[in-house]
């Protein structure tokens, strides 16, 4: 008689606990977007309300905003994009820009109008890998969850990351209690991939987001913030956006920053954002590009617009020394302006302990850098003095060897230039 009753209550029980054990989730889901919550399954602080919106990017025109001809831009292969440039434009100029982020270097540029004022700011931020980060939070790796959560694949769950509204899920309003008891109610899973949404987007997004945007014709994704880095002289002047790109399994971002009200600004941004492309680089990348630079003419070659060709093709060599020592002292050539120059001397010195310039008053190099520069410029006059020995041997006859010898020291210490700085000349 005993069994009889202990076997219905044991199952009873054992229902229970399931049921109670299924609505867990379903308590951390309102108690995580509502306030927050810590625990040992899940722990997510409540974050501003734009974290838990998502929505569809729809491409504007600003009025009054008119489209260029094709034959003022060129697309050059840019770092690991695509990117169209401004080629002889009316309104445009390009300078480098370097940032330095955690020990790297991040390659960019500015776009300047003709009194060198900035339009708009690009940098390409270094890629990084989307892991999907299931095991720092016990529910997502229950096997129910982690199976729906991995089956949806990276694609999937990247765009969700910038398209889905979990505001606006009718799975926020309250359970009546025929579902709360439910054990089949498979909204749980759904819940639960929000939540880790909702986590995901806190890892990967800046804090400072005013909005999250997925360009579906695009394929890709748009954050809005507000920038707290003193990039730009004046940061509330400016719009801040990153681009988003999911390539396989890797993360590509472009911050594009861009100038309030201005209708040049406003012109690039959207020449920018509808153009590029991505586009994986290695060092042979720079090949094509560098014969684009060699295909301009001559006069050009040393001006701001010749430098855009020249800087995306280092794009791909970044730790290029000769190509940045090149680059550098042919636009000197051109007598361009600092805004040009600059960014490439500091980057210079910053990496290999030299400016690379050739006028003194902008050279700037490390002690060790100075010693090997010194020993290059005495090993070409030693060149220069055996070559005019040479010429002076078939040109020249000697009365003795002792005149010989006098007249070659002679002919060093006038190519020397009298006193010098660096090791002595040595004629055995």
């Amino acid at each position: 008689m005993k069994k009889a009753f202990l076997i219905p209550l044991l199952i009873t029980i054992v229902l229970i606990l399931s049921v109670i054990i299924m609505r867990i989730p379903d308590h951390f889901y309102q108690k995580a977007l509502n306030e927050g919550i810590s625990s040992s399954y899940l722990t997510l602080k409540k974050l501003p309300e734009k974290f838990y919106r998502g929505q569809r990017y729809i491409f504007t025109k600003v009025p009054n905003v008119i489209s260029d001809r094709d034959s003022f831009w060129e697309n050059l292969h840019f770092d690991n994009f695509i990117v169209p440039f401004p080629k002889r434009h009316p309104q445009f100029w390009i300078s480098p820009f370097i940032e330095e982020e955690a020990g790297q270097h991040n390659f960019g540029f500015i776009v300047r109008d003709f009194n060198l004022k900035i339009l708009n700011l690009v940098i390409f931020k270094k890629y990084e890998k989307f892991n999907l980060n299931l095991y720092s939070h016990k529910v997502f790796h229950f096997p129910l969850f982690e199976k729906d959560i991995t089956s949806k694949g990276l694609k999937q769950i990247w765009k969700d990351l910038f398209r889905r509204d979990i505001l606006l899920s009718s799975k926020l309003k309250s359970q009546n209690w025929k579902n709360y008891l439910s054990p089949w109610n498979l909204e749980l899973k759904e819940k639960i991939y929000d939540l880790y949404l909702i986590y995901r987007r806190e890892q990967l997004f800046p804090q400072s987001i005013k909005s999250i945007q997925w360009w579906e014709e695009r394929d890709l994704g748009i954050i809005g913030y507000e920038d707290e880095k003193q990039v730009l002289e004046s940061l509330k002047t400016y719009t801040s956006e990153t681009i988003n790109f999911l390539e396989k399994d890797q993360i590509y971002k472009i911050e594009l920053k861009s100038l309030k009200g201005n209708l040049s600004a406003e012109k690039f941004r959207q020449r920018f954002l509808n153009k590029i492309i991505y586009k994986k680089s290695d060092e042979d990348s720079s090949i094509s590009v560098y014969a684009s630079y060699q295909a301009l003419p001559f006069g050009e070659k040393s001006t701001p617009n010749g430098l855009i060709y020249l800087y995306s093709a280092f794009s791909h060599n970044k730790k290029s020394k000769e190509f940045l020592r090149q680059i550098i002292q042919f636009m000197e050539r051109g007598k361009n302006k600092r805004v040009y120059l600059d960014p490439l001397y500091r980057y210079g010195f910053k990496l290999f302990g030299s400016s690379f310039s050739n006028f003194i008053r902008k050279r700037r190099e490390s002690a060790e850098e100075r010693l090997k520069r010194k020993i290059e410029e005495e090993k070409k006059k030693e060149l220069e003095v055996l070559d005019n020995i040479d010429i002076l041997d078939e040109k020249e006859s000697f009365k003795s060897e002792e005149e010989k010898i006098k007249t070659y020291l002679q002919r060093a210490k006038d190519l020397g230039g009298g006193k010098k700085e660096g090791p002595d000349l040595i004629i055995d």
